[in-house]
């Protein structure tokens, strides 16, 4: 599954009012100018903009802060799970 840029993710958060001003893309950028690298996905009504952060080892962590957005399904947390995976994430918070 692709990652979205900013500008589709925003478009994403429009539908959902119930979003989180954690999850949007302005808040991704704001923790990416300390460090953090930002994905974000989507999978029918469901998305989460995820913020690795490195850690010794080669190894990651994965930070969902305030989601996911929309009513997650199995496949929504398997895409989450490779993604994680992909970024060689010790564990999601």
């Amino acid at each position: 599954m692709p990652e979205l840029t900013a500008e589709a993710w925003d478009d994403f958060l429009s539908r959902h009012p119930e979003a989180h001003l954690l999850q949007t893309a302005g808040w991704g950028e704001l923790k990416a100018a300390f460090g953090w690298d930002v994905a974000r996905l989507t999978l029918g009504d469901c998305g989460a903009q995820v913020l690795f952060r490195r850690l010794p080892l080669g190894l990651t962590m994965a930070y969902l802060p305030k989601g996911p957005v929309g009513d997650p399904t199995p496949e929504f947390w398997d895409a989450l799970d490779r993604l994680c995976r992909t970024r060689r994430a010790a564990f999601l918070k």
